[in-house]
């Protein structure tokens, strides 16, 4: 690995021991070991740590403790604007691109030898992992294209969007839309934009119409559109904004923020605590930016869910790592004696099956102090 890949490596773990907010899964694909970096629910602060913005999918061959090779750069984490302090003061008539936000799931390439395989966030084996590599066996020409890519240590990162994936907007058919191109020994990212500016036309010319729809601001007078302006938009879920400064942000349009019920969520704690808990909570921060009241009840309630869920999951993780290789009865004898109620989620960690946290505390949201509240209507 070159300095930047061993530096990456080691700020990535430093995040993982300093913080319950990051963490990593060690996953075996054809008896090959890589190592995934991934968050939980984590805050600002914590992702103005060393790369923090980098542990968002990231994966690496292992060999044994030793990283080898980074074998998949996914996008680093960006934010609504006005989210945060990243995003805050944002001029848009200083913005490059305009990339259409889609609504699916990020699919990313991993590197495995002279070959390579989909993911989606943290996992090789998730459905939408599957069907998307399903998918691609079926578009040779897009297959062709990420094969290249990989041979040039850089991953290609896409959305996957299909009827059975569907989050708020609907789409007819399955496919793959390339998102961007990384470079795994830099960190560097390429748009459509870029590609079809830098790269020579027979590197990219069989899948450009597989692109992410994209417009860009050329003059910084007419070329883009305002914040209110999207915020307006229908049908269509947003766009992610890049500047010329290097940001990246992302706008949703009030209605399909509206679809997700989310402007009730501040006033009511139970709302509330599914949006942090979910991590919608940033669509919150955003349509509620100029709202000191709303953002201090939004801080209020992702700072609790944040403790509560990752010392939870921290600890499941500790007790599956510490007794995975009992055998079922007395794992689970052991797992009710210290897991108690999650008794069932250490099980679930134990078959291999999704761990279920958050639809447990969601469950059980009255243990965590939280009531319903229904407002009437005025």
């Amino acid at each position: 690995m070159n300095t930047f890949q061993q530096n990456l490596y080691n700020d990535l773990m430093n995040l993982c021991n300093q913080s319950e907010a990051f963490y990593y899964v060690d996953q075996n694909v054809d008896g090959k070991v890589f190592r995934v970096f991934t968050y939980r629910l984590a805050s600002y602060t914590d992702f103005c740590k060393p790369n923090a913005l980098e542990c968002r999918g990231h994966a690496f061959l292992m060999n044994g403790y030793i990283p080898v090779e980074l074998v998949s750069m996914p996008p680093a984490k960006f934010f609504n604007a006005y989210e945060n302090n990243f995003v805050m003061d944002l001029d848009f008539s200083k913005s490059l691109i305009y990339m259409d936000k889609l609504d699916g799931s990020l699919i990313s390439s991993v590197k495995v030898g002279d070959d390579f395989v989909l993911k989606s966030k943290t996992s090789f084996t998730s459905s939408q992992a599957i069907d998307a590599m399903n998918l691609l066996k079926g578009v040779p020409r897009l297959y062709n294209f990420i094969k290249q890519q990989v041979s040039q240590n850089r991953t290609v990162n896409m959305e996957y969007c299909a009827p059975s994936n569907r989050i708020v907007i609907g789409y007819l058919e399955s496919k793959l839309t390339i998102l961007s191109v990384r470079c795994n020994e830099s960190g560097r990212t390429w748009y459509p934009y870029d590609i079809i500016r830098e790269w020579s036309t027979d590197e990219y010319i069989d899948v450009s119409n597989l692109f992410v729809p994209y417009s860009v601001n050329f003059n910084g007078t007419t070329d883009f559109f305002t914040y209110e302006e999207i915020l307006a938009m229908t049908g269509i879920e947003g766009f992610v904004v890049v500047f010329r400064d290097g940001r990246v942000c992302k706008v949703k349009t009030n209605s399909y923020c509206i679809a997700h019920r989310l402007k009730d969520s501040v006033n009511n704690p139970k709302a509330l605590f599914q949006a942090c808990l979910f991590e919608t909570s940033d669509d919150l921060r955003s349509m509620f930016h100029d709202d000191e009241l709303a953002m201090r009840q939004i801080s209020n309630m992702e700072s609790m869910v944040r403790r509560e869920y990752n010392h939870r999951s921290a600890l499941l993780q500790k007790f599956y790592d510490d007794n995975k290789s009992l055998i079922r009865k007395d794992f689970a004898i052991k797992g009710q004696k210290e897991l108690g109620d999650m008794f069932s989620l250490g099980m679930n960690l134990y078959l291999g099956k999704d761990i279920g946290l958050k639809e447990w505390m969601m469950k059980n949201y009255r243990a965590f102090g939280i009531n319903e509240i229904h407002n009437e209507d005025e």
